[in-house]
């Protein structure tokens, strides 16, 4: 009976022991992970990727660093995200260069893929930037009714003064 009693003490305190471990696990979870920084390139850099060496393209094409989209000048982008990288390739003017832009970059992820597969779940999108969070319905203006015109001449000067006009 004593040996029975022990091995449950024994057994709850393993069971304290874990939960412990997983609400610790949870709380640091919690904690505040710093976002990925944006790194804002021009889309003419876009061709170059294909024979330039990192160090080459990270000279020449430096970019621009930023800590949110928000912060982007307004345009047409070709995004590239995957993991902790954000690259985002603008402003462009129009959507169709933009989507020019894109189809180039996605002819060399896709052989950047075939040479290391384990490249995968990464994005690439044209977006218009930046995009405001919270957009609110536009309000349609009322229709402006024409005013009645005023009667001119005698009757309609008396009727404008004694209040009887329409």
């Amino acid at each position: 009976m004593a040996i029975l009693y022990k091995m449950e003490q024994l057994i709850l305190a393993k069971r304290v022991q874990v939960v412990v471990l997983l609400l610790c696990g949870a709380a640091m979870g919690l904690q505040a992970v710093p976002a990925a920084s944006i790194r804002v390139i021009e889309p003419a850099a876009i061709p170059y990727m294909r024979f330039l060496s990192k160090a080459e393209f990270d000279q020449r094409y430096p970019g621009q660093e930023l800590e949110t989209t928000a912060a982007l000048k307004p345009g047409w982008y070709v995004s590239y995200v995957h993991e902790s990288l954000n690259y985002y390739f603008g402003p462009v003017l129009l959507q169709a260069t933009g989507a020019d832009y894109k189809a180039q970059l996605e002819t060399l992820v896709t052989a950047a893929v075939a040479q290391r597969p384990s490249i995968e779940d990464y994005e690439l999108a044209l977006t218009y930037e930046p995009q405001l969070e919270s957009e609110e319905p536009a309000v349609e203006p009322k229709p402006q009714v024409a005013p009645e015109p005023l009667e001119t001449g005698f009757w309609g000067f008396v009727r404008r003064v004694f209040g009887l006009g329409r």
